[in-house]
This record gives structure tokens, C-alpha cells and sequence, in this order.
């Protein structure tokens, strides 16, 4: 059962969060979804990984 919800509030979350995003007046920077550049950078960095252009 929580899987299935789990699943149906990422289906929600999606609608909103699901491209790339680089809006100017948006201080998170860009974000592809709901995921920041800089979260996925520092995600790369910790598995070894050069940042991903």
C-alpha cells in the first residue's frame, strides 16, 4: 500500500517538477526534476565524478 502511494504522490509531483527549469528570478538555479544542478553536482563529486554539463 505505501508503495502504491508513494507512487501516485510522485505521478502529482511530476506534473509541476517534471523538465528543466532555469528561471532567473529562481535562487535554486537550475533544477531538472526537482532536482538542483547543485545537488546533482555535489551527488557526482561524491561518487567520484566529474560535474556532468
Amino acid at each position: 500500500m505505501a508503495q502504491s502511494r508513494d507512487r501516485a504522490s510522485l505521478d502529482k509531483l511530476l506534473v509541476h517538477e517534471g523538465g528543466y527549469v532555469n528561471h532567473p528570478k529562481d535562487p535554486g538555479g537550475p533544477t531538472n526534476k526537482g532536482v538542483t544542478q547543485r545537488v546533482y553536482d555535489a551527488c557526482r563529486k561524491g561518487k567520484g565524478k566529474t560535474r556532468a554539463r
